[in-house]
């Protein structure tokens, strides 16, 4: 197993924090973006898991999060972590070469990732959705949204607390007090940030006719943090085939760490092994030259393309 823990350099000189596993063989290659507030450090369960099931892995800490270089919940715009990712997603390109890489992203992350397979998709084979950042529940006044707007241009790092509270991620108490007494988190953005966010929210459900990768959205019935509504809104608005939902009942914002958070590794097991069997499929069936272009989406599509309730 080769494990990397390092930094790579942004083109504007940010020094991002990542680790890399590198199987020898690696079935397929993931990359997790993490959500706002939130670091990697976080996901070591989940890393476990991957990497127990032969993928190759790369999370890393979103620029001013954990262990990452810039101003702490700051940025110069959205797109600094549209670029971000797709220098992260060329490394792992380059390091896990000739397999399907797929992106996971996590609240805040989700919304990134959604961003970036409906603007630059960069050869990403499947989308895994986890309670992203597409309607928040904080719902924030217009006045104060015009204000921040005008603040950002003339004190952009002035910060604001972004309401959300430790007890709103999961019902394991373990998870909640660690999130508060947790160093490399942080709950506030600055005026940029949430004024870059919120302007990048106005647009997002148009992303949705420009995805074009399997895409799976995953999310807890009773999120306080972002909208299971707004979720299930984008994801009928999808018109890639291959498309699932999976609704956790009682589930809060993060699945990752909720009591019963098997249930969610299962599911993510699940739709990965499925996803790459098809991808075999359609490299094999191109090999031998059986495969049209408008024949490709019947070998991608999901036995069962439905929201799902996730129950016992």
């Amino acid at each position: 197993m080769d494990a990397r823990l390092q930094h790579l350099t942004t083109p504007d000189k940010l020094r991002l924090y990542f680790e890399l596993w590198i199987p020898n063989q690696p079935k397929a290659a993931i990359v997790f973006v993490h959500g706002l507030g939130d670091h990697i450090g976080r996901y070591a369960e989940f890393a476990k898991y991957l990497i127990g099931k032969n993928y190759a892995l790369c999370m890393y800490d979103q620029r001013g999060h954990g262990r990452s270089g810039g101003r702490k919940a700051h940025c110069h715009s959205f797109n600094d972590y549209l670029r971000d990712l797709s220098q992260v997603v060329d490394m792992v390109h380059a390091s896990a070469p000739g397999v399907p890489l797929f992106l996971i992203g996590h609240s805040f992350g989700g919304q990134v990732a959604i961003n970036f397979v409906a603007r630059y998709a960069k050869g990403v084979r499947g989308l895994v959705a986890l309670s992203p950042n597409i309607e928040p529940l904080i719902k924030i006044p217009g006045w104060k949204k015009k204000l921040a707007g005008k603040i950002s241009k003339v004190l952009p790092i002035i910060r604001f607390y972004t309401h959300a509270q430790p007890s709103h991620l999961s019902h394991d108490e373990q998870v909640v007090e660690a999130s508060r007494s947790d160093p490399l988190m942080h709950w506030h953005v600055t005026a940029r940030l949430g004024t870059e966010i919120l302007k990048n929210l106005s647009g997002i459900h148009r992303l949705a006719y420009k995805v074009k990768v399997p895409s799976i959205f995953m999310h807890g019935s009773e999120d306080r943090i972002c909208s299971i509504e707004g979720t299930r809104k984008f994801y009928f608005s999808l018109l890639v085939q291959n498309k699932e939902m999976k609704i956790y009942p009682g589930f809060y914002h993060e699945l990752l760490h909720e009591v019963e958070r098997e249930k969610v590794l299962v599911d993510i097991g699940n739709w990965l092994n499925n996803q790459i069997i098809a991808f075999k499929r359609i490299a094999r069936a191109d090999e031998e030259g059986h495969i049209y272009e408008k024949e490709a989406p019947d070998l991608w599509r999901h036995v069962n393309n439905d929201t799902v309730d996730h129950r016992t």
